[in-house]
């Protein structure tokens, strides 16, 4: 081979590894695509008439929740949060549009979210960003519409319910409404139970291309108003409670009945009949 075509060869090699190297230079400083986050699933839990310290990771050591305890110690526990209407239904308007209630106008448990406001609360919003929505347990603001959630499932007011709802057959009053406090004609099932298998259904049944947002408000910790004995546990309860000395709250005194508003100390309202139990 000729000197200067040697060269000539040699030159041109030199400049393809130098132009390869300006490109790897250049292709380095390009920001890489970071690979599309998948969504996260959202589950929203909810426990009806539940105190600020019933809990044992909230001090109260006789309590057994180890299931909320082992979510407390995993997570964030806020120590410093207010209720700004202690009433349920206002309560819950709240949490689902993040607004008092002199802005989300639920002032009663027959009143629902408007619609045009509904797609502004957590799951309308999700429900629109793709997600595929649900609500288990009690709801308490009015009645859930079918476009609300894309799925949804009520239990609510008392603690014992008929496995099968379509074969209980219930007294009537002279409004055609069922009589309080029946037996329940078949099997039962406690309305906790009642909510977790609402809530496997939907896990089940979800369409799994999309994430999900569930939520699920358990009633049980509510009293049943109505009922005599106004909270009926589940006997695998029991268990945990032999023997244990749970004290009186400092507050049921007949001092503390005194200093309710004129209606609270009457024989026939709902704050007197759990104060008597």
């Amino acid at each position: 081979m000729k000197k200067y075509t040697y060269f000539k060869y040699v030159g041109l090699l030199a400049i393809a590894i130098s132009l390869l190297g300006v490109m790897a230079f250049n292709d380095n400083k390009k920001p890489k695509k970071k690979p599309k986050e998948k969504p996260m699933n959202i589950l929203f839990l909810l426990a009806d008439d539940l105190r600020w310290n019933s809990l044992h990771c909230t001090g109260t050591n006789f309590l057994v929740t180890p299931n909320i305890d082992a979510i407390a110690a995993q997570g964030i526990t806020f120590k410093n949060a207010c209720v700004t209407t202690p009433i349920c239904c206002c309560s819950r308007a709240s949490l689902l549009t993040g607004q008092y209630m002199s802005r989300n106008g639920v002032q009663g448990f027959a009143t629902p979210i408007a619609s045009q406001n509904f797609i502004n609360t957590y799951p309308g919003a999700l429900q629109n960003a793709g997600y595929y929505t649900g609500f288990v347990g009690k709801y308490g603001v009015g009645k859930i519409r079918p476009q609300d959630f894309d799925f949804s499932s009520i239990s609510e007011g008392k603690h014992w319910l008929p496995v099968h709802p379509e074969l209980q057959v219930a007294r009537l009053n002279k409004n055609g409404k069922p009589l309080a406090n029946q037996p329940i004609i078949g099997d039962s099932i406690h309305i906790t139970d009642r909510n977790a298998n609402d809530a496997i259904k939907f896990l089940k049944t979800r369409p799994k291309g999309k994430p999900f947002n569930l939520s699920v408000s358990f009633f049980a910790p509510h009293a049943e108003d109505q009922h005599p004995d106004q909270y009926r546990y589940k006997p695998s309860s029991e268990k945990y409670y032999q023997n244990v000395n749970i004290p009186v709250s400092e507050s049921a005194t007949q001092k503390a009945l005194n200093a309710l508003p004129d209606g609270k100390q009457k024989q026939s309202s709902i704050g007197k009949s759990g104060f008597d139990c």
